[in-house]
């Protein structure tokens, strides 16, 4: 008998990597939707690099880029480069969730110059999108703009979704507006150094077609929206319906992943250039790409199943009952 991952199709297969480490509960909210479309999803955290064995057992990719040089995490290495690019040649999809909000320059560089390597023509801003027309409240205190979906094909991202919440993003740049899958707001702008730079309709996600496989550039806080994240959630307070047009559309994004002839309406990669990293704003780790992971290292399954005995209410000391009554009424 075969254990129940090991029987699962490659193209059920999601491998997820996190450059910083994060805890498995906080991922998910990353992992959720794409569960929701029939993906089994692992995640392998201590170990956060491309082998030569995910190539045939994962079809789909998800990379959480991670946030050197402003704040310690692992990054990038020229053998993850070269796996990326064997892995899409081959036909499968590479996601690529770049840290915004002033962390994570490091591998948004090399991240870009591995995009443009492939021709996919998508660029990865390093300004934060802001809009200070929002009204609606945040757990933050400070609105992010809600991005707009473009209808790209048929189903399942031909749907037309009013605009939602998208977490942070920076803004992405296509050479040609049929790879933007999302958009930003009309009132959308980004702190130049001087002033403010309007960016209306910037794109917030792109894709690209690379050999037989697919690529998608995006936020790592947008792919995390449903969930918990390393940072505060600027998403909405007491807005489920809002958080429901998330949802939709980033399970629109996992299915879409699944059917390659819509991946048609998408263009080809075109005028790749060399691969250059020697400028790069702290030195791309020189690595070959292993044949498998460390043996001690193991992966799971995503999404983490809540802990049953967090659950069940605890006892509150007398103390604690009784000193938090009396503080709570009395009159400030």
């Amino acid at each position: 008998m075969c254990l129940l991952s090991a029987c699962q199709p490659q193209a059920t297969r999601l491998l997820l990597l996190d450059l910083t480490l994060s805890e498995p509960a906080v991922l998910n909210g990353t992992a959720q939707p794409w569960r929701d479309e029939g993906y089994h999803v692992e995640y392998r955290r201590f170990f956060p690099h491309l082998t030569r064995a995910d190539l045939d057992r994962y079809g789909t990719l998800i990379v959480l880029l991670g946030r050197e040089p402003e704040a310690p995490s692992d990054a990038l290495n020229t053998g993850d480069l070269a796996l990326l690019t064997e892995w899409v040649l081959r036909g499968s999809v590479v996601v690529l969730g770049y840290d915004a909000d002033g962390e994570g320059y490091l591998d948004r560089w090399t991240a870009n110059r591995w995009l443009d390597f492939v021709g996919a023509g998508i660029s990865i801003g390093d300004r934060l999108l802001e809009d200070t027309t929002g009204r609606t409240p945040t757990t933050t205190g400070h609105p992010q703009p809600w991005a707009e979906a473009r209808a790209v094909g048929d189903e399942p991202l031909g749907s037309v979704y009013d605009p939602f919440p998208l977490e942070r993003n920076n803004v992405v740049t296509a050479r040609d507006i049929t790879q933007v899958l999302a958009v930003t707001s009309r009132h959308a702008f980004v702190r130049a150094p001087r002033v403010p730079a309007p960016r209306p309709r910037a794109a917030v996600a792109a894709a690209a077609r690379v050999g037989d496989g697919l690529v998608i550039v995006i936020s790592r806080h947008a792919l995390g929206t449903l969930g918990p994240q390393f940072r505060p959630s600027t998403a909405p307070i007491l807005q489920l319906d809002a958080l429901a047009r998330t949802r939709a559309f980033l399970t629109a994004l996992a299915r879409w992943t699944r059917r390659p002839a819509e991946w048609a309406h998408i263009p080809p990669a075109a005028h790749a250039t060399p691969l250059v990293l020697t400028q790069a704003p702290v030195p791309v780790e020189l690595a070959s790409p292993p044949g498998t992971p460390p043996r001690e290292v193991d992966t799971m399954s995503l999404p983490v199943p809540a802990d049953p005995k967090l659950a069940h209410a605890t006892s509150v000391p007398d103390w604690l009952r009784q000193q938090g009554m009396r503080v709570l009424w009395t009159s400030l």
